[in-house]
C-alpha cells in the first residue's frame, strides 16, 4: 500500500505540472489528393499538437518548423493569452524544444539563422536548434532589417 501511495504521489506532479505544447501524434502516408494529368497519388504526413497553431515559420533549408501554439477558451471563441513556442524537426519528426510564451507581452522575430523574442522591455536571442538563450539586451527590438529582407512589425 505504501508503495502505491509513494508511486502515485511521485507521478501526480508530472501530470499536473507537465509541459504541454508537445506533439500528440504523427500519421504518415495519408492520401491527400490525386494529380489527374499524370495520375500521381499525393501522400502527406499529418502532425497533431495539443494546442492550436497560431503562427508558423518554415525553414525549408534547415528543415525546421517554428510553431506558436495557443489554446482556446472552453467555448472555442477566443484565443488564450498564454501558449508555447516550439521548434519541430521535419526529418526526424521530433519536437526539438518548447518554451512557454505570453502572447500579450511577447513578439517573435525570426529568420532562418536567428530568433528574437521581445518581452517585458527586453529582447532575447534564442538558438533556433536548442531554444537556449544566446544573449539578452534591455531594449525592445521592434524590427530587424537584413541585407535582403525586412522582418517584424512596427508598433507604437
Amino acid at each position: 500500500m505504501k508503495k502505491i501511495i509513494f508511486i502515485s504521489l511521485t507521478l501526480i506532479p508530472f501530470y499536473l505540472f507537465g509541459q504541454k505544447g508537445q506533439l500528440t501524434s504523427v500519421e504518415s502516408g495519408i492520401e491527400a489528393g490525386y494529380i489527374t494529368d499524370s495520375h500521381i497519388l499525393l501522400k502527406e504526413n499529418r502532425y497533431t499538437f495539443d494546442d492550436r497553431i497560431s503562427r508558423f515559420y518554415i525553414d525549408s533549408v534547415g528543415q525546421h518548423i517554428t510553431l506558436q501554439l495557443r489554446g482556446v477558451t472552453k467555448d472555442g471563441k477566443w484565443l488564450n493569452n498564454k501558449g508555447y513556442l516550439c521548434q519541430f524537426d521535419i526529418p526526424t519528426q521530433q519536437l526539438l524544444w518548447s518554451n512557454k510564451m505570453n502572447y500579450q507581452t511577447t513578439m517573435l522575430l525570426q529568420n532562418k539563422d536567428w530568433m528574437v523574442l521581445t518581452e517585458n522591455f527586453k529582447s532575447i536571442n534564442l538558438d533556433p536548434l536548442t531554444g537556449k538563450e544566446l544573449w539578452t539586451i534591455k531594449k525592445d527590438i521592434y524590427y530587424i532589417i537584413t541585407m535582403l529582407h525586412w522582418y517584424g512589425s512596427c508598433t507604437a
